[in-house]
């Protein structure tokens, strides 16, 4: 391992801590976060056209830990017309295969990581957006993720394979900093939302 492989694993690693406390503080006293952050989405629905139209696919994620809920986003998607969906996740340096999500969490059962997700028989679906978690969102739109590299990888695959995907990070405000660190395997999100904004990277 060279010295600045060690170097930005160090980094990565005192980051997670530290954005992982920022996290779980405002989780703790941001109780309306959930119902703030569908309010912002309301405007993108009909404002952005060319992200946002019935019959997408749009994939989001079941709340763990201190992760802002995505839930009610979903809920008004598919009132929207468009497709949930939830990430299945599988063995470690793989990608994320993702299974339809009526909004039932009744039709759910506990993943690899003890996080509801949707069984071995839902129909899986390739998602024209995603809803990602992260612990920390920079301005030039990178994500600091938990380092098990699922969302990298998924989102480079479907990039290698030509499915356009735009992919938004979702989180509290707290979350959006001036920087994190990277190395070369990090995607940039297209977008983030939080409770009180949502934030287009150009990546032009």
């Amino acid at each position: 391992m060279s010295a600045d492989t060690a170097d930005i694993i160090t980094r990565k690693a005192d980051a997670r801590r530290k954005f992982a406390t920022i996290r779980a503080n405002a989780h703790s006293t941001q109780i309306d976060a959930a119902d703030r952050l569908s309010a912002q989405l309301t405007p993108l629905l009909t404002g952005l056209p060319e992200v946002f139209f019935a019959g997408q696919i749009i994939a989001g994620f079941w709340p763990y830990r201190s992760e802002i809920d995505c839930r009610a986003v979903l809920a008004k998607c598919r009132d929207f017309g468009m497709i949930t969906a939830l990430p299945i996740t599988g063995d470690d340096a793989t990608p994320l295969s993702f299974g339809v999500f009526s909004g039932n969490e009744h039709e759910l059962i506990a993943g690899r990581f003890g996080i509801a997700e949707p069984p071995a028989h839902a129909r899986l679906v390739t998602p024209d957006i995603i809803l990602s978690p992260l612990l920390a969102c920079d301005v030039r739109g990178y994500r600091l993720g938990y380092g098990g590299g699922f969302y990298d990888r998924t989102i480079a695959g479907l990039k290698e394979a030509q499915h356009s995907v735009y992919v938004i990070g979702v989180g509290y405000d707290a979350q959006y900093v001036h920087s994190v660190p990277i190395d070369e395997f990090d995607q940039p999100l297209d977008g983030l939302l939080t409770p009180s904004q949502f934030i287009h990277f150009d990546k032009g």
